[in-house]
């Protein structure tokens, strides 16, 4: 199958969430949530309207602090439709680092996982973000009430359609994300990624005359990193199926592979050594990974 080049994720998501194969899966939580096309199309249009209610419009940056799930891949459709930027940030950031990161960032407003509220919402208050939208929280959730309590504007619960969204067509110098660096050696560094990058990365890093929409990507990589969201571009490229898994293991990456079909992935050094090591099994030559 020739993928689609030249279109960009927010109007990918939205052709086949309106196509014959809307309601083909294209994103599939281990042990979590599935979502067809359809229903990744709408979710992104419901963080659009949500987001433009709060003020956030082109050019403003949206920080996110999520684990590796359909909902990370949703806010980044959304966030495109409006010509603002996503800035993901390492959920395992703390303290001074973290605090950097939300600093440099310049967001209007950010979307935080429940579990991480504790850690951000002081970092969120010190840079003056207003808005924070918690999609995995109870509107009762007293980490929500916490919020609320320091910020201007706190929303616990999935998206809402809270009104019609007028996308913004992306070009490929348009900023897709601004991804931080590891800090190995010094304050991260938020670095600029162009859709076109985005879409050059896909295109140079994986054989697409190999691939088609009967393909399932395996990723058990970080919504922070580039790896992560190369994966959800290149599927929405193709037509085919993602499976997140929030992180890397051992044990359960092959079971994984084998229960959800999975016939592509990309495999870090470390991650090889890991499986390398693990003992022979009849089942090893069984996988579905070409």
């Amino acid at each position: 199958m020739v993928p689609e080049i030249g279109t960009f994720l927010p109007e990918l998501v939205a052709r086949r969430g309106r196509s014959d194969r809307r309601h083909d899966v294209y994103l599939e939580e281990v042990g979590g949530r599935r979502l067809d096309w359809a229903e990744a199309d709408r979710e992104g249009d419901a963080w659009a309207s949500q987001l433009s209610a709060a003020g956030v419009g082109e050019g403003d940056r949206v920080l996110t602090m999520l684990p590796t799930c359909a909902t990370g891949v949703t806010v980044w459709v959304g966030v495109g439709r409006l010509g603002a930027i996503e800035v993901p940030i390492n959920t395992e950031l703390v303290g001074t680092l973290l605090q950097h990161v939300v600093d440099t960032a310049g967001a209007t407003a950010a979307i935080v996982s429940v579990r991480f509220l504790d850690v951000v919402v002081p970092c969120l208050r010190a840079a003056g973000v207003r808005h924070l939208f918690v999609p995995d929280a109870d509107p009762s959730d007293r980490a929500v009430h916490a919020g609320r309590a320091a910020l201007a504007s706190v929303v616990g619960g999935p998206p809402e359609l809270v009104a019609p969204v007028v996308h913004r067509r992306c070009a490929p110098w348009d900023t897709a994300l601004i991804l931080f660096t590891s800090g190995t050696t010094g304050p991260s560094k938020g670095v600029v990624v162009p859709w076109g990058q985005m879409e050059e990365t896909c295109i140079g890093s994986i054989p697409l005359d190999d691939l088609g929409a009967d393909d399932v990507y395996y990723c058990p990589f970080g919504m922070a990193h580039v790896t992560a969201r190369s994966a959800a571009y290149l599927m929405a490229m193709l037509g085919g199926r993602l499976v997140l898994r929030e992180r890397f293991s051992t044990s359960s990456y092959l079971t994984d592979v084998a229960d959800h079909g999975c016939t592509t992935t990309v495999m870090m050094g470390t991650m090889a050594h890991f499986l390398a090591q693990q003992p022979p099994s009849d089942e090893d030559a069984a996988t579905p990974l070409r």
